[in-house]
């Protein structure tokens, strides 16, 4: 069964990695994140080396260029089920 669990972080320390497309920010995505805040949450996984955004890699950026201090990804965990 797959769950989520929701945290509040800076969106500063997000592990972002290049994604297949170029995460540009564009101006209205930018001003978009400036008025609302980040509404669709990235997903993240916990890494060793901290939380890595897996979806949503134009968010937490553009959060961080607006100067937004708190974000809030989600992480999927995968939870084994007992055997029948």
């Amino acid at each position: 069964m797959s769950t989520q669990t929701l945290i509040t972080v800076d969106p500063s320390t997000l592990l972002v990695d290049l994604n297949i497309r170029e995460a540009a920010l564009d101006a209205a995505f930018v001003e978009n994140i400036r008025a609302n805040g980040v509404i669709q949450r990235p997903v993240v996984h916990k890494t060793d080396g901290g939380l890595r955004v897996v979806m949503g890699h134009r968010r937490p950026l553009a959060a961080v260029e607006v100067g937004h201090r708190r974000c809030m990804p989600s992480s999927p965990r995968l939870r084994r089920t007992p055997s029948a």
